[in-house]
């Protein structure tokens, strides 16, 4: 027997949310929290959990059901949950980018892929030695005036919510989640949402011109780059080539590992060319989706993996 309980007003529910890597609020929006176990006895271990925050605009939605626990229908009763007091004709979207294995199953349920998230590995060695003859070059250009600051910086400067607004548009996240990463990050000191001493910052006379989001991925062993950010009118020039170099620069320095990987939304052309330049190889590819109507949403896959620490959301 299928069980699912709404958390929402438990006071346990903050401490779950931080455990699961979500917000308590997005975009001003409150979470709601349901928990699935597969049996009434309140020992069981939860097999699965949903939150869903909603806005005026739209219903966001994080479902996540232990993999040993699925095709149970734990999956499809925490989604009926999350759906069943869902107020107004919204949209919905899913926080988190879902793996191929997953996307046939909302295809087939009224979802639709607005975008794509691309993951390359580069070689961290090999791809700094390609980047050695045009940094000589073009590092002569950067104005005295620019300035790169650690994301620690750039937070006691008052960047933030430039930064997460420019983020959560990238990714198709909100910025409010993106805050939370940068908060939480503070909280625990831990690199695993984001690192605020390796993420770097460029601005130059007051203004934002580009930022990278990284973090060390324990379970990966390498640095992950989620955010990538260059404005407009200084994309391949001196802001980029200099953002790349010290990304790479402070990974040899480290020399946690070989590895760094690249994510980025099929849309950002610019990186996903560097990307083949260096010789990356292509390693996950997942997608975003969406429905245009809260009715499309009925009868979502019992099954929906979530991954803890990464960048999710819609804007």
């Amino acid at each position: 027997m299928l069980v699912v309980t709404e958390l929402s007003s438990d006071p346990a529910a903050g401490a779950v949310l931080s455990h699961l890597g979500l917000p308590t609020s997005l975009g001003g929006a409150s979470a709601r929290l349901w928990m699935g176990r597969p049996g009434a006895a309140a020992d069981l271990p939860a097999a699965g959990f949903a939150v869903r925050w909603s806005s005026p605009r739209r219903h966001w939605l994080w479902l996540h059901v232990v993999p040993l626990q699925r095709h149970q229908g734990i999956g499809r009763a925490l989604l009926a949950a999350a759906q069943n007091d869902a107020a107004g004709d919204r949209p919905w979207r899913l926080v988190d980018a879902v793996a191929a294995s997953d996307r046939d199953w909302f295809l087939r349920h009224g979802f639709v892929s607005w975008g794509q998230i691309y993951e390359y590995a580069f070689d961290l060695e090999a791809s700094a030695q390609a980047l050695e003859r045009p940094w000589e070059r073009l590092k002569r250009r950067i104005p005295v005036q620019a300035d790169m600051l650690s994301l620690a910086q750039a937070k006691q400067n008052g960047w933030m919510p430039e930064i997460a607004r420019l983020q959560a548009q990238a990714v198709g996240g909100l910025a409010s989640m993106v805050l939370e990463r940068i908060a939480q990050a503070q909280r625990t000191g831990s690199d695993e949402g984001v690192s605020l001493a390796h993420s770097l910052v460029v601005v130059l006379d007051n203004a934002l011109l580009a930022f990278a989001l990284k973090r060390f991925d324990t379970a990966l062993n390498c640095w992950v780059i989620d955010g990538f950010y260059v404005a407009p009118a200084y994309r391949n020039g001196w802001v980029t080539l200099w953002l790349r170099y010290e990304l790479m620069q402070a990974g040899l320095r480290l020399s946690r590992a070989n590895e760094f990987r690249v994510r980025a939304r099929d849309d950002q052309t610019s990186t996903l060319a560097f990307a083949r330049r260096m010789g990356a190889q292509a390693q996950e590819l997942r997608y975003l989706m969406e429905t245009s109507s809260v009715t499309e949403a009925r009868g979502t896959p019992t099954a929906l993996s979530g991954q803890k620490g990464a960048l999710k959301g819609g804007s």
